[in-house]
């Protein structure tokens, strides 16, 4: 077995930079190439990295120098034709969520992936609150979230639905298992002609109520989630990667705090960790998501849109 995995970064973005980032410091990887048409874009990579920008460039190079595995990080609707792309090529992909930007084209990736190796980025199933959390947790009944942050013009590939509330979508459907009752939304365009900010209440089969708001309209960041359990209260501060639990055992009440910025975690680090493990067949606690999975949140997502969609033509509105 190779001692280093070699990668390719497509898209040298804000996301794709940090995944650059963990690929050039991590012990188990080797980066071969960046692919972007913006000059600027492509110089974040140190020298001795081959610099392309087009994909073409990368899928031209002999079957020896190909890289193993690519980051793609491209804007939302190029994911499909990219990703195709590389596994035609025999490279394991890691595609940053959301998966796509339609289900169609989502169901065409999930064919596509069973003739080669493809996991989603949704990366805050390894935010160590959520890592907590999981493990603590006995059947959540009530679950209340808020994903809040400035707008960036990063932004316009989607709607807020898709760029922020797909997070606690995953979170939830990885939390309860179950499949989704009903769906009641409310949102408006607040910036960009899309959706901004949006409030979703998704009610599950067996009987958990989640309640999420999701804006990229707010003046101060926020990434909170309360859990209602049967025995417990969590409270978890996505931000700080820290979560509280309050439970009674016998006749006291214990509080106690897990996590936080200071022990060296990197939620990214340990996902790109569980990719590399899952490539080479060991192991793993914590699975980078699976297309079906990915395409369970974006279906989630796109029920949301067309939730908030209905209430907005009951409210006499006509965006889209």
């Amino acid at each position: 077995m190779k001692d280093k995995i070699s990668f390719a970064v497509i898209g040298c973005g804000h996301q794709g930079a940090y995944h650059l980032e963990r690929l050039l410091g991590h012990p188990r990887t080797e980066v071969l190439a960046v692919v972007d048409p913006r000059q600027e874009a492509r110089d974040k990579a140190p020298s001795g990295v081959a610099k392309f920008g087009d994909i073409e460039e990368l899928l031209r190079m002999a079957d020896s120098e190909r890289p193993d595995a690519v980051v793609v990080a491209v804007p939302t609707p190029l994911h499909e034709e990219v990703t195709r792309a590389c596994l035609e090529q025999d490279m394991a992909v890691l595609l940053e969520k959301p998966m796509a930007h339609d289900l169609k084209t989502a169901v065409g990736l999930v064919e596509a992936s069973r003739h080669g190796f493809l996991r989603i980025g949704h990366v805050e199933r390894f935010n160590p609150a959520v890592v907590a959390a999981r493990e603590m947790m006995d059947k959540p009944l009530f679950v209340e979230g808020h994903r809040l942050g400035p707008y960036s013009a990063r932004m316009d590939q989607v709607d807020v639905v898709l760029d922020l509330m797909i997070h606690d979508l995953d979170i939830m459907l990885q939390w309860t298992g179950d499949d989704v009752a009903q769906v009641r939304a409310a949102g408006a365009a607040v910036i960009t002609g899309q959706l901004d900010i949006a409030n979703a209440r998704i009610e599950f089969s067996k009987g958990c109520v989640a309640n999420l708001t999701a804006s990229r309209a707010s003046m101060e960041p926020m990434r909170k989630l309360r859990v209602f359990c049967v025995s417990q209260y969590l409270s978890l501060d996505l931000k700080k990667g820290e979560v509280k639990r309050i439970q009674k055992k016998g006749d006291t009440i214990e509080a106690f705090t897990r996590g936080g910025e200071s022990d060296g975690y990197d939620a990214m680090t340990a996902q790109l960790s569980a990719f590399l493990d899952e490539l080479t067949g060991k192991k793993v606690d914590i699975k980078v998501a699976r297309p079906e999975e990915a395409y369970d949140a974006l279906k989630l997502a796109v029920s949301v849109r067309e939730a908030v969609m209905k209430q907005a033509q009951r409210a006499g509105l006509k965006w889209t």
